[in-house]
């Protein structure tokens, strides 16, 4: 699971907004395919009982995952964009957790119109 979650790239699409558009995209092609998701479900269901496997799960893909927004943060530095992302952490897990449940859980899709809503609330005033 943490080489299929280390494909994952940072993009620079022109702002943060565009960028994190860009990530999320990403991340729901890899949550869509079929052997992601039989592994990623069974890997939880196995991490709920198992606090070493839970540490490592933390350890091997979400905290390596984690750059994806630091690096998004550094890039719109960079380019003299304002970032209104305070706390990187919270905003990973926000999305993380909302992305995950909405293709694993809920089986809904993340289509563009549900992207564009999510990010309203993520980065708001980002459009444009």
């Amino acid at each position: 699971m943490a080489q299929l979650f280390d494909t994952l790239r940072p993009v620079d699409a022109g702002s943060v907004r565009a960028d994190a558009a860009a990530t999320i995209k990403d991340l729901v092609a890899l949550l869509s395919r079929p052997e992601t998701q039989t592994s990623f479900l069974a890997l939880a269901a196995h991490a709920a009982r198992d606090p070493g496997l839970r540490a490592a799960v933390r350890e091997k893909i979400v905290d390596r995952q984690r750059h994806l927004v630091h690096s998004g943060i550094a890039r719109a530095a960079a380019r003299g964009e304002a970032s209104q992302i305070t706390d990187p952490d919270l905003f990973f897990d926000v999305i993380a957790g909302t992305i995950v449940h909405r293709v694993l859980i809920a089986g809904e899709p993340v289509d563009d119109g549900y992207l564009d809503r999510f990010l309203d609330l993520l980065i708001p005033g980002g459009r444009g």
